[in-house]
């Protein structure tokens, strides 16, 4: 593992301590200068470099073992988040019940949304531009990275040109 610029070391430093993880704000903070919506896309190759990578996986791994939360802690919380978000707490009218009931709806959809991304229940979809044409990408989370998904792409507009040869 190779060691990180100061700036690479500050991404990853405001990286972590973006409540949401998010690598173009992170980007930003660290003092990169980017025109358009170049900086998401510097900002994921940032996270796609393997120092980087290093750097934040180790960091997560020592916020974890101090703090001593684990996934299965957060699940286990968000279920009960969860649950009692769902529970049905009467409505009351000058002291006497309605006969309706509320719950926090927000709350957990929050929880269960967080869940089922855990949980990989649901397909990631985005746009990825690289080759001749855009191409929707579905389904693949995490899987891949971006270099992967681009060199699987071309190698489908191959195939494709090869086809339309032949006919």
């Amino acid at each position: 593992m190779g060691t990180l610029t100061a700036r690479r070391q500050r991404f990853v430093e405001e990286y972590l301590a973006d409540p949401e993880l998010n690598a173009t704000r992170a980007y930003e903070r660290a003092g990169y200068k980017a025109r358009g919506g170049a900086a998401r896309v510097c900002a994921h190759r940032l996270l796609a470099d393997p120092d980087v990578a290093a750097a934040i996986a180790e960091a997560m791994r020592e916020r974890s073992e101090r703090v001593q939360v684990t996934a299965d802690s957060v699940v286990q919380r968000l279920d009960e988040v969860a649950n009692r978000c769902l529970q049905a707490v009467p409505m009351v009218q000058s002291g006497l019940p309605t006969g309706e009931y509320r719950f926090d709806s927000a709350g957990a959809n929050r929880a269960l949304e967080l869940l089922g991304k855990h949980l990989g229940m649901f397909a990631e979809r985005r746009i990825l531009e690289g080759g001749e044409r855009p191409v929707r990408v579905e389904g693949l989370g995490d899987a891949l990275r971006d270099a992967e998904v681009r060199r699987l792409i071309a190698d489908l507009d191959a195939r494709l040109a090869d086809l339309g040869a032949d006919s």
